[in-house]
């Protein structure tokens, strides 16, 4: 049986029309004997991309991917973060809630780091 992902892709235009910076990645394996998707959004803190806000995951092993939701790993609450690193079954809107309340958070290091970079995300 092959799943479709939605979400991922949801998100990633949720993003897009927001303006915030992100990298996505096809993580597939594809060959004549095994087709598994996986795709992979990340946002940064910082320009220089060593820390790293959120990783969200959709594929066939991810947790709630065989039901088209998504896997952060980032972006927790302290609740959940004193039982894993990850959370699984998220929808598009709630990762791009979870992003968008660490926002101010993205936003803070680009002003310490360059004045010119916060300006220009606060603006959009």
């Amino acid at each position: 049986m092959r799943i479709e992902f939605k979400e991922i892709f949801k998100l990633k235009s949720m993003l897009d029309t927001a303006n915030i910076e992100y990298e996505f990645y096809d993580r597939s394996i594809l060959s004549k004997d095994i087709q598994q998707l996986q795709y992979q959004i990340i946002i940064y803190k910082d320009k220089n991309k060593k820390h790293r806000l959120i990783s969200v995951i959709q594929g066939k092993y991810t947790y709630g991917g065989d039901e088209d939701l998504l896997e952060i790993m980032g972006c927790l609450t302290e609740e959940e973060l004193k039982h894993d690193t990850v959370v699984g079954w998220l929808t598009a809107e709630e990762v791009f809630d979870r992003i968008k309340s660490n926002k101010g958070e993205i936003d803070e290091w680009y002003r310490i780091k360059n004045v010119w970079t916060y300006k220009r995300i606060i603006i959009q």
